[in-house]
């Protein structure tokens, strides 16, 4: 990725000269070097240049076809799409492009989709047995712990990687992802973060981890309130009431749990419905029979 190359063509396209853009940023010898790819600048410059050249950051980044941005874009789609599917043959041949990848690019996205897929295909090869991936996905956790700011690249990874966690590790995570949602700016994306707590919510709820399950499903649903995310608000307040009925907290309301049902069986698909249903029904007593009177 040229990133002076890429300005210059925005700047080109909008038909503005490198003195205007330079203007107070930079001298006009630096940016022309900028330019061409001779030097770099930091990041506060880069931003003002963007901001001169009226293009968001996002925007920026929506530019850049380079071969191997193209590439990692391509394989996280194929990635996300054989992941909802269940398609093992397109994760087998995402292993085998990552590790011919690898063998010349050392990136660690790359890495990060080459573990995943291998996790995945694993998973659905022996019936989603958990218990030998116990270790797995060493290099996400520690790129995870190791990063002090994410933003949307990291909250996906985390959110496709959750689910084959330890408890104790779900937590942490979900801990973490409260701390990195409070200095996320892209509002409009944190329905990925939110994502996460309402996933780490429901996989506590299963393990019976109800204490820990109703803190995230309250901070998902102020967070989904806040960003008018509606599927985690009703995902959330599911888990929220299921373990608040667990606990015996005035916080449960039946009622208001049969809603959120109803609105997940509208807005969702029907194996994600039966899944949360199913785990909520081992937990609440009689709730499968008044699940099954909404449909009459």
């Amino acid at each position: 990725m040229n990133i002076g190359f890429m300005v210059k063509q925005i700047r080109l396209d909008k038909n503005l000269t490198q003195k205007y853009t330079a203007s107070g940023i930079m001298n006009l010898s630096h940016y022309s070097k900028f330019e061409r790819g001779e030097t770099t600048t930091n990041i506060e410059n880069f931003l003002m240049i963007l901001h001169r050249l009226n293009v968001s950051y996002e925007e920026f980044l929506l530019k850049d076809t380079s071969e191997i941005f193209m590439l990692k874009k391509g394989l996280s789609h194929d990635f996300a799409n054989a992941f909802t599917a269940g398609d093992t043959l397109k994760l087998s041949k995402i292993i085998e492009e990552t590790s011919k990848i690898l063998e010349n690019n050392n990136e660690l996205a790359f890495h990060h989709l080459n573990e995943l897929a291998t996790v995945y295909l694993s998973l659905f090869n022996n019936g989603f047995n958990l218990a030998d991936l116990q270790g797995k996905l060493e290099t996400i956790k520690s790129y995870l712990r190791k990063v002090n700011s994410w933003g949307i690249y990291e909250f996906v990874l985390l959110n496709n990687a959750l689910g084959t966690f330890k408890m104790d590790e779900v937590i942490y995570f979900a801990q973490k992802t409260e701390v990195q949602l409070k200095k996320f700016a892209i509002t409009d994306k944190c329905y990925i973060a939110n994502a996460i707590l309402y996933n780490a919510s429901l996989l506590l709820l299963e393990a019976h981890r109800f204490k820990e399950s109703h803190k995230f499903a309250s901070t998902s649903i102020q967070t989904a309130k806040k960003h008018a995310n509606t599927f985690e608000l009703i995902v959330s307040k599911i888990t929220f009431h299921a373990s608040a009925f667990a606990l015996s907290l005035p916080a449960y309301h039946e009622t208001e749990l049969l809603k959120s049902f109803i609105a997940l069986d509208v807005v969702d698909n029907p194996n994600f419905y039966q899944l949360i249903a199913q785990i909520c029904c081992e937990i609440i007593p009689d709730l499968e029979m008044k699940l099954q009177n909404i449909h009459i």
